[in-house]
């Protein structure tokens, strides 16, 4: 008997296996890092077959041969061999402008032993990068670490960064109240942008339907199925804007229905051009708890702009205290506030919340 079952996604598509009937996540390259150069094909040809060469080159691909490159030239840098317990994984992306930029991930342990440490880089291959990124991720820099939510004994992100040498306090500075509600409408879609709308909707055994579920991320994804349902569409970025553009893509003229908290900033639902898909059920609220004993850090990192919004109210930052914050709707609630200079998450879960505090 167990748990769970690793497989091998290249075996799973090749043997085109059905496992439609078990629960199945598949694990990105961003948080389950490859070592450097996986699965990437090299061939060695005569350096005078110009005729062979001029066929391979066809089949060569310039993004990926690039995005290896940063990979390799990383590695090299740690002198390692195949027991390394170093991985990297490179993606090529293009900014607004159309300028390529690298996006980097990378997970190092100095030893096998060791907790690993989590690291997200983003570059336009400036000079001097590559022994940058390398000297940061090979150095550890234990300090204090303070997160707007409560901490539990199996919290990976504090387990690491404890294993790391971190101070890690943390504590939610907002409380919720559910808010009752009646019939739910019929609607093509249920949407929900956090954990706490899915539990404060469903806890009140509400039907549904055949409505779609949609989730704004892989959390809250995991609510609903902690509830026997599973979601049609999960978002993959920090983006809350380009989620909701991508989800109003999606359902094309369908109504949706957004649980969420009395006051949302509704991000979302103001990507929809016809506002007549949208409706809103307010399903719980937040409440401020006091913040005045919080411990200074050297970092802070706010998990929503509730937490930030009830931190300020009391408390300023200091000027050498660097912020992290968990969204792009946390970051706008911070700069509104007169802190400009923050950090981003490169994702929503354990992995991109390690990541923004090893890698400052």
């Amino acid at each position: 008997m167990y748990d769970a079952i690793f497989l091998a996604a290249a075996a799973v598509n090749r043997l085109n296996l059905d496992v439609s009937a078990f629960h199945a996540v598949k694990l990105s390259s961003q948080e389950f890092m490859p070592a450097p150069a996986q699965g990437v094909l090299a061939l060695q040809v005569r350096e005078n077959d110009a005729a062979l060469l001029t066929v391979l080159k066809a089949l060569n691909h310039l993004d990926v041969e690039e995005a290896v490159g940063v990979e390799r030239k990383i590695f090299s840098l740690f002198r390692g061999g195949c027991n390394l317990p170093l991985g990297i994984y490179c993606e090529k992306h293009a900014d607004e402008s159309d300028k390529p930029f690298f996006k980097i991930f990378a997970a190092y342990s100095p030893e096998v032993k060791d907790y690993p440490r989590y690291y997200y880089f983003q570059t336009a291959l400036p000079t001097g990068w590559d022994k940058k990124l390398s000297d940061r991720i090979r150095l550890n820099k234990p300090c204090s670490v303070f997160i707007t939510r409560d901490i539990k004994d199996d919290d990976f992100f504090s387990r690491s960064l404890k294993a790391n040498g971190y101070k890690v306090n943390g504590r939610s500075f907002i409380e919720f109240k559910p808010i009752p509600f009646g019939t739910v409408p019929a609607t093509d879609w249920i949407f929900f942008s956090s954990k706490h709308a899915v539990t404060y909707f469903f806890d009140r055994k509400p039907e549904t339907g055949n409505a779609k579920l949609g989730a704004i991320g892989k959390s809250t994804a995991e609510a609903l199925r902690s509830y026997g349902r599973r979601a049609d569409f999960i978002g993959a970025s920090t983006d809350t804007r380009l989620i909701g553009k991508q989800f109003a893509s999606l359902i094309k003229s369908g109504r949706a229905l957004f649980p969420q908290a009395k006051d949302s900033m509704r991000t979302v639902q103001q990507q929809f051009v016809n506002k007549e898909q949208v409706l809103d059920l307010s399903v719980y609220e937040t409440i401020s708890k006091p913040v005045e004993d919080t411990p200074y850090s050297d970092i802070i990192l706010f998990t929503s702009p509730s937490n930030a919004e009830a931190f300020l109210e009391k408390k300023r930052l200091k000027s050498e205290q660097k912020i992290i914050a968990m969204g792009d709707a946390t970051a706008h609630t911070l700069k509104k506030a007169g802190y400009p200079s923050v950090y981003h998450v490169p994702s929503y879960d354990e992995i991109g919340l390690l990541m923004a505090v090893y890698s400052i």
